[in-house]
């Protein structure tokens, strides 16, 4: 037994987005300095599993070992469903929304994993108690527990991406909403928060390639954008956001023309992080790995 292993203290946290094809990572060391991030692409099909054996090789290259990970589940890989709380007590919540949603998700109720999380007292015009129900697969979930198992980290949490953005914005001194639009090729997600809480989250598909060269299209957004404020501000009674914040694959600050910014009713920017020095001028790789950077960010367990 190597009694080092037991009393040393973990040197980092680790975040991970898994996507269909790609695994992001982002090392956050003890003083809160970001330190690492990585796209690798996956060589060959399979499940989560297949990741474990890259994973550990780039753990131990950088010494990450028993290293916390927080995991994040990518838009696609989840359901995010919002719906009247049924009238139980909150430790009850779980099992009674399982049937309530039964209905209305892609796979069979005992296939999956449920949780939930209430929106705040607010956020509903006629004072209904509305939650947001998270539905990932049992089975995928097992796969990435035991895909950090065998790369030798310790598994935290996993996480949501929409969650995990949010992380990014703790520390926020603005006192009104904030909207964080992610794309991806073909589709984007809107999300509103204040005060660290999610109010909204809508899921949409767009005609984006997601290419450096790509533009975005300015309309289509603005469309999308604007059918999220006015659920925010009509059914959920909220002022309007004070800012749009834009951010994803191939997102870069030259998309961001005039013409989108004249299309949103309010001021817009792209959602960035610190970067190392290294990195510089690797603003795409950054965007990529922002699930990845929020969850480094999550302090508790789930």
């Amino acid at each position: 037994m190597d009694l080092r292993s037991l009393f040393s203290k973990p040197r980092a946290k680790v975040g991970i987005e898994l996507s269909e094809q790609e695994l992001y990572l982002a090392v956050r060391d003890v003083v809160g300095a970001l330190r690492q991030v990585k796209v690798l692409n996956r060589d060959e099909a399979g499940d989560e599993r297949a990741w474990s054996e890259r994973v550990r090789d780039w753990a131990e290259k950088h010494h990450l070992l028993n290293s916390t990970c927080n995991v994040v589940l990518a838009a696609e890989h989840y359901q995010l469903l919002l719906v009247e709380a049924p009238d139980v007590p909150d430790e009850e919540m779980r099992e009674a929304v399982k049937w309530r949603i039964k209905e209305l998700i892609a796979i069979p109720v005992e296939d999956a994993v449920i949780d939930v999380f209430a929106l705040p007292a607010d956020a509903s015009r006629a004072g209904k108690k509305m939650v947001y129900v998270v539905v990932a697969e049992r089975s995928r979930v097992l796969d990435i527990i035991a895909m950090v198992q065998a790369s030798g980290l310790r598994l935290n949490a996993i996480d949501t991406e929409v969650l995990a953005l949010r992380n990014l914005l703790i520390g926020s001194e603005e006192t009104r909403a904030i909207a964080v639009v992610r794309l991806r090729q073909g589709s984007g997600e809107v999300s509103i928060f204040r005060d660290a809480n999610l109010y909204l989250s809508r899921h949409f598909q767009l005609a984006y390639n997601a290419g450096l060269l790509d533009d975005i299209p300015a309309d289509a957004l603005a469309l999308e954008v604007q059918r999220s404020f006015d659920y925010f501000e009509r059914q959920m009674g909220q002022a309007p956001p004070s800012i749009l914040y834009l951010c994803g694959e191939g997102v870069a600050p030259e998309k961001l023309s005039d013409e989108l910014r004249r299309s949103f009713t309010c001021p817009a920017e792209i959602l960035e992080v610190p970067m190392l020095r290294d990195d510089e001028g690797e603003s795409g790789l950054y965007q990529l790995c922002l699930g990845a950077i929020g969850a480094t960010l999550r302090e508790e367990a789930s």
